[in-house]
């Protein structure tokens, strides 16, 4: 069996704790991304708004894509397909 990608086939999410000590954040998540996902991604966005969650639903929206965004149990913010229900389904491996 080969490997496969199955984040959203999924829908597994699982929040990790970055620290304090992140330099670049967004570059961080830019090469993250390109590491486990760049194989299978022909588009990335970066969002950033001054007007919390609507703002960034207005971005989404000008971008052709769901404006649909989730509350974690833990308080963190994201973005899913209008739909969907992602949560923590699996363990990671460590």
């Amino acid at each position: 069996m080969l490997p496969h990608k199955t984040y959203a086939t999924d829908q597994d999410v699982h929040v990790w704790s970055l620290g304090r000590d992140v330099a670049d954040l967004i570059a961080l998540a830019r090469s993250n991304t390109e590491k486990h996902y760049g194989d299978v991604l022909t588009e990335g966005y970066i969002l950033e708004s001054e007007d919390g969650s609507d703002g960034l639903r207005r971005e989404l929206a000008d971008r052709g894509l769901s404006a649909h965004l989730e509350i974690s149990d833990s308080g963190f913010l994201f973005w899913t397909p209008e739909g969907t229900r992602y949560r923590s389904k699996s363990t990671p491996k460590k």
